[in-house]
């Protein structure tokens, strides 16, 4: 059994703080001894913990407080696995490294979507992570780490995003009076939220039915979040849509849709996706994150190739009109073939043992 820390700076809503609950939840459930650490503050998310997952918040105010990174020092001394996630924080977690006496292995996992072999690197995060053990979440980002980064390929593991399916739920209903869409997103550029609305208004102009829209999601940026506003407002669609800031489990509230979109410019999951697929809510996604590529020949239908609301609108009614029954078990049989939470516990081991 490993003893276990993971590193981040607060659990607030994001893909990498709950890859980061799902990997402590599986791995504490297994009887491993399991720790996170969040250098700054608890955040939203730190409610999800799983109950044999111990909390330390280092209340770290100032990066470089040296009495902040000697305890942090101190108390990485005791893990057999440390895993960091995001880069700011590996670079924190290096900066306690070099006072010495942390023997354990250190894993940082990448998380960002818009990595591939061409993006460019800096020094400093060449020298940091050239001797740590590399965890991408997608094809692109291994490669970007062999080519970019130029580490060896021992030192790159993949593994792929999975979430801990929710049993039990409300059963879903499907396509009544009013068409139900959902986009679960948090309000930033990169979520393509105004294009979700310019779907909305085209669909509405088009179709017969009543259509509304919610948007389930976290202000990340506030700028954006009111740019939201005000184009719903510019646009006249105050009935048609309704905002949802405060939901941190979204599965337990899918039930209540037809569907959902999801428009983001650039992911590296995007975990949201796989949630449709364990709760067998039909979606229409850009073509962008490693989800995506797993499951674009089992769900063409589900992929649109490029952002144009004609195209979007075509998909919504096409999908509307298949046999949902036969379509929710499709998406039950996908989710178990590639998300499954044992085999994801597996792999995560296998790379435990092999990093260097």
């Amino acid at each position: 059994m490993y003893k276990i820390v993971h590193i981040i700076d607060r659990l607030e809503s994001g893909g990498a703080e709950r890859i980061l609950l799902t990997q402590s939840a599986l791995f504490a459930a297994k009887g491993h001894s399991v720790d996170i650490i969040t250098t700054v503050a608890k955040g939203k998310l730190s409610s999800l913990i799983h109950k044999d997952v111990r909390l330390i918040v280092l209340h770290r105010k100032w990066k470089y407080n040296p009495i902040k990174i000697l305890q942090l020092n101190r108390l990485l001394r005791q893990y057999d696995v440390l895993h960091i996630h995001g880069y700011h924080n590996m670079r924190y977690v290096w900066l306690a490294m070099q006072m010495g006496g942390i023997k354990g292995k250190t894993f940082y996992q990448e998380h960002h979507g818009a990595y591939n072999e061409t993006f460019a690197v800096g020094k400093e995060q060449k020298k940091i992570l050239q001797s740590i053990n590399f965890i991408a979440v997608s094809h692109s980002i291994t490669t970007w780490a062999n080519k970019q980064l130029m580490l060896p390929k021992r030192q790159i593991f993949l593994l792929q995003n999975t979430i801990l399916k929710q049993e039990g739920l409300k059963q879903t209903h499907r396509f009544n009076d009013t068409i139900q869409l959902l986009i679960t997103a948090n309000f930033t550029e990169n979520k393509n939220i105004l294009f979700a609305i310019d779907v909305l208004k085209y669909s509405i102009q088009q179709s017969k039915r009543n259509m509304h829209l919610t948007i389930i999601g976290h202000i990340n940026d506030e700028a954006y979040y009111h740019r939201v506003l005000t184009y719903i407002d510019a646009h006249q669609l105050i009935k048609n849509i309704t905002i949802k800031t405060d939901i941190t489990n979204v599965q337990e509230h899918l039930y209540q849709y037809d569907m959902a979109l999801h428009c983001s410019i650039f992911e590296s999951g995007p975990l949201v996706l796989i949630e449709y697929l364990a709760q067998g809510l039909p979606f229409i996604a850009s073509n962008t994150g490693e989800v995506v590529w797993q499951i674009q020949n089992d769900f063409p239908e589900f992929i649109a190739e490029e952002m144009n609301v004609e195209k979007w609108y075509d998909k919504i009614r096409n999908l509307a009109m298949q046999n949902q029954t036969l379509l929710e078990e499709k998406m039950y049989a996908c989710f178990a073939k590639h998300y499954s939470t044992e085999v994801y516990y597996q792999k995560c081991q296998h790379i435990y043992k092999n990093g260097v």
